[in-house]
């Protein structure tokens, strides 16, 4: 029997996860952000039980339970809030009648658990009740009374014996469940983060004098970090559960150096020491591995050198390393810093999880030790080993070596002697130096994102509209199409309320709504991309935008629209 269920919270970020929590279970789910919403839904609707936040304006969630309690005894009653106490709690049991408090942040396992008994509770009930009626009415059929009888204990057995094999499945659904709460806590922390440092840029570009452009940059550089440290839990985390996967395909080693060292290379002159890049003896134009991942790695152990050097510099070396008796050959990345170096005891747990050499390091420093860890793992990840050696006080050196898998037919490049980072072969453009002609809709709920990007956007030359959920972007979007003047980009949340992003793009392209929509989310999870694509978006960023590469991606999507309408 499927059963109905309302949730209720003024938070719509808490309300997305409790919803996501039984996404997969045979319940209808109902939300509400608001006491009244509530009763409305309580009075349209057959609702079996019913999840309310304590505290929301208006009327509270122990006010709310007692006219449920009043109204429709037969709703069971739970009740969650972030700020528990022994009168609150007296409260909501004698005034609500409340089957359970429970107190945020809540476990959604433990939830969904206690919903699923407190409605089989409640069926069990119904079940008695009905058992007592049937008795009460056949009396004169005490065999009949008999048979049902034994029918309902058949049932409870075959319950209990489903109870019994379900346990087993319970790991499975908690690793499921900590998916969802890694990817609620990736969106939570990027949408703030989002602010921060797209505010933080345009309060920099203002100008503000040479002592507030100080404290913005550390703002932006403490920002920029938490990003770095956010990104980095996430692929130890799927690297944890099993689910990194790695590419092979044809790339450049030399383009590689070059991505690498530009990236790189103002970090060094921050610090005032040297970044070289050098190649001994030949290496191949071409291998076969994942770009990505190799460029990953190389910018941790990279950047973790230049961190921990204060003087002298840091050499990226690449080489073939020929002496191993295979036959692909390998190549090898060295990265040597005359930094703080290792003791032996040091370099032993270095690659363990959450490690330093030592714990003033990171006070000295900085840094949470993930990088190595994730390098390591990647380097593994790709079929090669990531080893070091290092003298205390007398630098280290870092060395990634990977099987090249070279064909014959490939060829080398000569020996370099050059050091010093290599010439880049693209030009960085300004932010402000990309121009946008276009009308563009942005479907947000937020407030401070609307003016983020409106400001982003305008000061790059486009028209902006703003909507504030799904429903009112799908309006505003087919209403411009009737007038034969579409939005040239749609850029569509996803959290939102009344109608999400999947939603609202699902709609727009069944009304044959063909111009550009891209997802603009603070979900960054590998599936959330696969979601938004089969929805119906042409493509899919994340949280914080990173200035130029979005508006040239705005760029692109507005030119295509221009195009189709020639």
């Amino acid at each position: 029997m499927n059963h109905t269920i309302l949730l209720v919270d003024d938070e719509p970020n808490i309300l997305h996860s409790l919803s996501r929590a039984f996404r997969k279970q045979p319940y209808r789910t109902y939300t509400s952000r608001s006491a009244e919403e509530a009763i409305a839904i309580l009075k349209a609707h057959d609702i079996d039980l019913i999840v309310s936040d304590e505290n929301m304006p208006g009327m509270s969630g122990t006010k709310l339970l007692a006219w449920v309690a009043e109204h429709f005894p037969e709703v069971v009653r739970i009740v969650l809030t972030g700020q528990p106490s022994i009168p609150a709690v007296i409260r909501a049991i004698n005034e609500g009648g409340v089957y359970r408090f429970l107190t945020k942040p809540c476990d959604v396992v433990e939830l969904g658990l206690i919903v699923r008994q407190a409605l089989e509770q409640k069926e069990a009930s119904k079940k008695d009740r009905d058992l007592l009626e049937f008795t009460l009415n056949q009396l004169e059929d005490v065999e009949q009374a008999k048979t049902y009888v034994e029918r309902q204990i058949h049932q409870f057995r075959s319950r209990i014996e489903q109870l019994e094999h379900e346990k087993s499945g319970v790991k499975t659904t908690e690793n499921a469940t900590g998916d969802d709460i890694l990817a609620t806590m990736s969106h939570e922390i990027r949408t703030p983060l989002t602010a921060i440092l797209g505010y933080t840029d345009l309060m920099i570009e203002e100008n503000w004098g040479p002592e507030a452009s100080d404290s913005l940059e550390v703002i932006r550089r403490n920002g920029a970090h938490l990003l770095a440290l956010l990104n980095d839990i996430l692929d130890l985390s799927k690297m944890d559960a099993g689910k990194m996967t790695a590419e092979r395909i044809e790339c450049s080693p030399q383009q590689i150096l070059t991505n690498v060292v530009s990236l790189l290379q103002q970090q060094a002159k921050g610090k005032g020491i040297s970044l070289e890049v050098q190649q001994e003896g030949q290496i191949p134009n071409l291998i076969q591995t994942d770009p990505t991942r190799l460029c990953q790695i190389l910018v941790n152990l990279v950047s973790n050198a230049i961190k921990f050097t204060e003087t002298g510099g840091v050499r990226l070396v690449a080489k073939m390393d020929d002496d191993r008796g295979t036959l692909n050959p390998h190549i090898r990345f060295e990265i040597i810093d005359t930094g703080i170096g290792l003791s032996p005891e040091q370099q032993a747990e270095l690659f363990n999880s959450y490690a330093q050499a030592e714990k003033s390091t990171a006070r000295r420093f900085g840094g949470t030790g993930l990088g190595l860890v994730i390098s390591k793992r990647l380097t593994e990840l790709l079929g090669g080993n990531l080893t070091v050696e290092s003298v205390l006080g007398g630098g280290s050196t870092f060395a990634v070596t990977l099987e090249t898998e070279v064909q014959n037919k490939v060829e080398e490049i000569e020996e370099s002697s050059e050091t010093g980072a290599p010439e880049r072969t693209s030009v960085s453009v300004s932010p402000l130096a990309v121009r946008l002609s276009g009308n563009v809709l942005v479907v947000e709920d937020a407030p401070d994102f609307q003016r983020l990007i409106s400001c982003v956007l305008k000061n790059a030359g486009a028209e902006v509209t703003l909507a504030e959920n799904g429903q009112v972007g799908v309006e505003l979007a087919l209403a411009a199409k009737e007038e034969n003047n579409p939005f040239d980009l749609i850029l569509m949340d996803i959290q939102m309320p009344v109608l999400d992003g999947y939603g609202a793009t699902r709609k727009l392209r069944a009304e044959g709504y063909e111009n550009p929509i891209v997802a603009l989310t603070a979900y960054a999870m590998k599936h959330d991309r696969k979601k938004c694509i089969e929805a119906g978006c042409d493509d899919y960023t994340t949280k914080p935008i990173e200035r130029e590469t979005f508006l040239l991606m705005v760029s692109k999507y507005c030119q295509r629209a221009a195009q189709r309408a020639c």
